[in-house]
């Protein structure tokens, strides 16, 4: 009976509470009610607060607002300040009891919060907080009693979080930043005393963030009768990637990879004795001025590369250590101490930062050890192609000051005792002298600095002196394999110098050195034998904007070239540098057959970006003592036909080229390539064809060579005329000229004497030829030959035989024939000149010569008589065979 009696009871009171709770719902539907809870929220939140509505819960005692959106402070926009999907207000037992509504908890179920900040600094966020009081003072500097609580109606235990967002505005303007899936808590642990444990992710509009990391925040605050003030806060960020911290802070990826992690401890005015702030990582607890803030900073990087290389073991880590203080009002942020770490390197020092009417910045550093491992792993983390063997020894001491906006440099002093760098491909390492410099006056200077292969060498006194001599004009002898340099800049002009003066036994060692530093110098060739270089780049007011100068001189030489059969001979040549012109000049340089001198120089205007995209960009000079076509055949082909000139240009041009921060294409740079000049052989042969004292005007502009005004000495006579050639897709080659004074004797005999053989042809030519062929090597050359033209004749004659009395008479007579004039047109075709045919005139007599003659100087030819009535010749007069000693016969043709 009495478990029935329980039951009961237990039944009806479930109903009962199911009834309250119905009936609860249904009152808080009623428009009178909505509005008075509604007014209560607006209580709680100091702010205008619109509900889609409510709803009630006993177990456990809750009040749900739905829909809940808090509006903002019109002096800081119209958008509003908080919105929520659900807003949850925990009950109190006690208070319901007594019928009164006393919030215990707050949960927020996907808030979204505005902060905004004014044009004069302020936040939105304060205008929300209650005036501050005059007896938060006490309590701020931990003196005095507590403030007393708030009213029971607004006092909370705990805040929730859920999935919530944080945005950022200045003004009416938005920023990209903001905080998404906020989530956490803020409890009361005291009256006045509050504790934080929320986390939430960085994010960035129009940015797309794969690894941004999850930021923790916990700490403990004052009240909002406090202004939250004393304060003090730990902040953990973890699992970000320096790819996005980049992104976040600058909108775009700036190309660099990594992690990155972040531990801060924060503190603003001074919490009492015994009170729950402070730890083992907070800063000093000393008195802050209102709005300031202390802090300490632990910020780690590692595994530091570009974005395109392979992550390594050995890439570089930095630490940045820091206590200081933040100041918001006045904008002011100062680093005190600062250290920065990496593996083997620190740089310590202080730095501070202000904003507003009158910027300032100033950066100290007091000390700093840089380790040339470190600079080396920074180099190979950006670098590609660095060897893998390629190691370095030393340290460089520095310390400076940096004050003033814009920034200025007050003072530097920077030393080392050396380095030591080990390079694959050397047997010996690279020795560092000891140098120093620093700021003197106006003037930032590196003293001397030498740099050897020689492990016992020249002291450093002798290489410092000898090093002076050369940077104030000397003309002293470097020691083999040394270098030595310097340079200066003047702070208050922007004027600088570097320089270099070098010498080196075997320029392959500069090729290995520059190889293992992944910056190869060989891009198709190779280089052998001793260099001699004096350089220095100078600018007037950027560094970027400065002009080389100097030389590099070569000796003996030799170079090895991608599309060249045979290496090219650099007896003695120099590259040279002057302002914006550079260029080479040669000595005696053996190549194709031939020694060549002369200059090659890159106009200024071209070096400088300038001129139309017609304007010749390179200038030359240019001299031979002679050229064969076997020569340059048994240069170019067979093995390097295929491209040879491209490949050829590509190396000569080192590869390829950056240009409007792009990297352009090898077969596009030399496209681009654009030069003109002045070339001179003093003999040119192609096969038992010689020509001297050949001269051209000649332009080389999207692999189309042109040579104009070109002229020649040939068979005691001169060839002018104009030469193209096409070097893209399939090489082409034409010839428009003309011949003037051609001594017949020495154009048809291969080497005429003092008294020529009978049967030799004499006389004076001219006339004009147009010839083309195409291909790479004497066989496709000749094989594509074909040429057309016309003959004038004067004064011919044919030693041996008397061609008219022999017609005449139909047997053959010895002695000579004569012809005073003739005239006539041929054609060459698969290596034969065919003569079509050419008529000889002499007293009103009228002879035709026809038939083919190769180009070995062999004939096959026929001459007739014209008779008087035009009608056909009876007899041919045939010559066949060399034409030094031809067989000739008398024929008839009826």
């Amino acid at each position: 009976m009495r478990r029935k009696k329980w039951l009961k009871r237990a039944i009806a009171t479930l109903v009962a509470i199911a009834a309250a709770d119905l009936a609860a719902n249904a009152l808080l539907r009623a428009d009178r009610v909505k509005q008075a809870l509604a007014r209560r929220l607006a209580a709680a939140f100091g702010r205008p607060v619109a509900v889609g509505h409510f709803s009630l819960s006993l177990f456990p005692p809750a009040l749900e607002a739905a829909q809940v959106t808090v509006s903002e402070d019109p002096a800081f926009g119209h958008e509003y300040f908080l919105r929520a999907d659900q807003v949850t207000l925990g009950l109190r037992w006690s208070g319901l009891l007594h019928g009164k509504l006393e919030f215990a908890t707050f949960s927020l179920s996907r808030p979204s919060l505005n902060l905004v900040r004014d044009a004069f600094g302020g936040w939105n966020l304060d205008r929300w907080l209650p005036p501050a009081r005059r007896d938060t003072a006490g309590v701020a500097s931990g003196m005095g009693p507590p403030a007393p609580p708030p009213p029971a109606t607004a006092r909370l235990s705990r805040v929730d979080f859920d999935e919530g967002r944080v945005d950022f505005k200045k003004g009416d303007d938005k920023l990209p930043f903001a905080f998404v899936q906020v989530s956490g808590r803020v409890e009361q642990v005291a009256p006045g005393r509050w504790t934080l444990d929320l986390e939430a992710r960085p994010w960035r509009g129009g940015v797309s963030l794969q690894a941004a990391g999850r930021l923790f925040v916990s700490g403990e605050i004052a009240g909002t009768s406090l202004r939250l003030q004393p304060a003090e806060l730990r902040l953990h960020w973890t699992e970000a990637s320096l790819a996005d911290l980049m992104r976040l802070a600058r909108g775009h990826d700036s190309g660099l990879r990594g992690a990155v992690s972040v531990d801060a401890v924060a503190r603003s005015g001074t919490f009492p004795a015994g009170s729950a702030g402070g730890g083992s990582n907070a800063p000093p607890n000393a008195a802050t001025r209102p709005g300031e803030w202390t802090f300490h900073l632990e910020a780690r990087a590692q595994q530091i590369h570009r974005w395109d290389l392979t992550e390594r073991a050995d890439n570089p880590a930095l630490n940045l250590i820091a206590d200081g203080r933040w100041n918001i009002g006045s904008s002011e942020l100062e680093f005190s101490p600062m250290r920065l770490e990496a593996p083997r390197s620190n740089v310590r020092g202080e730095a501070s930062y202000a904003t507003g009417p009158r910027p300032s910045f100033e950066v100290r550093v007091d000390s700093a050890a840089i380790q040339a491992s470190d600079a080396l792993a920074w180099y190979r983390a950006f670098h590609a192609g660095v060897a893998e063997d390629l190691t370095a020894l030393g340290m460089l001491s520095f310390s400076a000051t940096l004050k003033g906006w814009p920034v200025e440099l007050q003072n530097a002093a920077f030393s080392s005792r050396g380095a030591t760098v080990r390079v694959p491909g050397l047997t010996r390492a690279l020795h560092v002298g000891p140098f120093e410099g620093g700021r003197t006056r106006n003037r930032l200077a590196l003293d001397v600095c030498w740099i050897t292969l020689d492990p016992k060498p020249e002291t450093a006194a002798q290489a410092r002196a000898l090093a002076r001599v050369h940077q104030n004009g000397g003309s002293a002898i470097l020691p083999s394999n040394t270098a030595v340099g310097g340079g200066s800049f003047d702070l208050a002009t922007g004027a600088g110098a570097l320089w270099m003066n070098a010498s080196v036994d075997r320029i392959e060692h500069a090729s290995a050195l520059a190889k293992a530093f992944g910056r190869p110098l060989e891009r198709g060739w190779e280089l052998e034998g001793r260099a001699d270089a004096g350089l220095q780049w100078s600018w007037a007011a950027n560094p970027a904007d400065g002009e080389l100068g100097g030389g590099i001189n070569f000796r003996d030489a030799r170079l090895q070239v991608a599309g060249l059969n045979l290496p090219v001979a650099v007896n003695a040549a120099r590259l040279f540098w002057e302002g914006r012109k550079r260029g080479a000049s040669l000595r005696s340089v053996e190549a194709f057959g031939a020694e060549w001198s002369g200059e090659v120089s890159q106009s200024s205007r071209a070096a400088a970006g300038e001129g139309d995209a017609g304007s010749a960009a390179w200038n030359f000079e240019l001299h031979a003592d002679h050229l064969n076509a076997a020569d340059f055949d048994r240069w170019t082909g067979p093995r390097a036909r295929p491209g040879w000139l491209e490949r050829l240009l590509e190396s000569l041009s080192g590869g390829a080229s950056r240009d409007a921060q792009r990297r352009i294409s090898a077969s596009e740079l030399i496209h681009r390539i654009r030069a003109d000049g002045e070339i001179r052989v003093d003999e040119f042969s192609v096969e038992k064809l010689t020509m001297r004292n050949v001269t051209a005007r000649a332009s080389l502009a999207d692999l189309r060579l042109e040579l104009r005004d070109a002229s020649a000495d040939y068979a005691a006579g001169t060839i002018r005329g104009r030469f193209s050639a096409d070097f893209s897709p399939r090489p082409r080659y034409a010839l428009d000229a003309r011949l003037d004074k051609i001594q017949l004797g020495a154009l048809l005999s291969p080497a005429p004497e003092a008294g020529d053989p009978p049967g030799a042809w004499q006389g004076v030519a001219g006339g004009e030829i147009h010839l083309a062929t195409s291909g790479v090597g004497r066989n496709d050359l000749f094989a594509g030959l074909t040429a057309r033209g016309r003959l004038q004749l004067r004064n011919v004659s044919l030693r041996g035989w008397d061609a008219g009395r022999s017609l005449r008479e139909g047997s053959l007579q010895h002695g000579d024939s004569r012809w005073s004039a003739g005239e006539g047109e041929f054609t060459l075709q698969d290596g034969e000149i065919e003569l079509r045919p050419v008529e000889l005139i002499d007293r009103g007599e009228h002879a035709l010569l026809r038939g083919t003659v190769t180009l070995a100087r062999t004939a096959d030819l026929e001459l007739s008589r014209v008779p008087p009535g035009k009608g056909p010749a009876a007899r041919v007069l045939r010559i066949r065979g060399p034409l030094a000693a031809p067989e000739v016969s008398l024929e008839r043709t009826q």
